[in-house]
This record gives C-alpha cells, structure tokens and sequence, in this order.
C-alpha cells in the first residue's frame, strides 16, 4: 500500500530537519537524477528546428515546493540566445557539432546569493567543489563579469543596456 502525500509530509517532519539542511542533502540526492534528465531534453530538442543545426542553451530553474518539500525543475524553452543570469538559474550549452552539454552557471536563490556575498570567505573556503564554485558565480554575477561574458556569447555591444535616464527625458 503506498502511503498518501500528507502521510509522507508528516514523517518528513517528524524528522526534525532543519529546511535549509534538508535542501542541501535533497539537492546533492536529486542533482544525480537532474544531469540524465537534460542530457535527454537537449536530445530531444535537438531534433527540432531551429536546434536542430545549431548550437543552443538549456536552461533549469530549481524551484522548492513548500507543501511536499521536494525540489521540482522547472526546465525552460530551449534558446539560441545565451540567457542573461538571474536568480535560481542553472544554465548548460549544447554544442551542435559534439552532441554535448557544457555547464556554463548556477546562480542560488535570492536569499542563498546575498548570504554568500555576506559570507565570502566561508563559502570560497568550504570543502566541497559545488560550494566553492557556486561562490564563484555569484561573485561574478556581483561584478557583472558574467553578464559581460553573456553578452560576448551572444555577440552585443559591451555596452548594450538601456538604462531609464529621467534627466533625459526633461
């Protein structure tokens, strides 16, 4: 007999974990499931036009459901275009001409990011690889060194931001 979604939530619970523990060890668990599961949507999109005789980028939100307490991806559209970093982001590119994925980014959530900003040095001098590296994105998304390199993939002007100017317009 399989037990309901409630029944599951309650012992969960009961466990006493900490969320942000819980999200941590949930992640590194379910990241092993995460890398086969884009290797087969880059496949599959790359059968379609117009991915099918170009390089193209694949992009994964994480997203935490609350109620059942799992991680849940949300994978987006395929683009041509490499993305501009943002929040809960991770980001692969297809090269056409090998079949294979490059990991380019993952950029934390909003809390998750500022708390590495604030934390520097715990985070470039922790243990573990995925740690350190995740540091090292949020870094570069800080200075805006990553959002340079995007626009250099995606061949814009370095200087290719509109800004609102109000004193222009009076």
């Amino acid at each position: 007999m399989h037990k309901t979604v409630g029944q599951q939530v309650v012992e969960h619970r009961m466990k006493g974990l900490q969320q942000e523990d819980d999200i941590r060890e949930y992640s590194r668990e379910w990241g092993k499931d995460l890398m086969p599961k884009i290797q087969i949507y880059a496949m599959e999109c790359s059968k379609h036009p117009p991915f099918d005789t170009r390089d193209f980028y694949v992009v994964v939100s994480m997203n935490w459901d609350r109620i059942l307490w799992v991680a849940k991806p949300w994978f987006h559209p395929p683009r041509v275009s490499c993305p501009t970093p943002v929040y809960k982001q991770t980001v692969w590119k297809y090269h056409r001409s090998t079949s294979e994925l490059e990991f380019l980014w993952d950029i934390p959530s909003k809390e998750r990011y500022y708390d590495i900003l604030r934390n520097k040095v715990k985070w470039l001098t922790s243990n573990d690889p995925a740690t350190r590296n995740k540091a090292k994105w949020v870094i570069l998304m800080e200075s805006g060194e990553l959002l340079d390199w995007v626009k250099k993939q995606n061949g814009e002007k370095p200087d290719a931001l509109i800004t609102n100017n109000p004193k222009a317009e009076t």
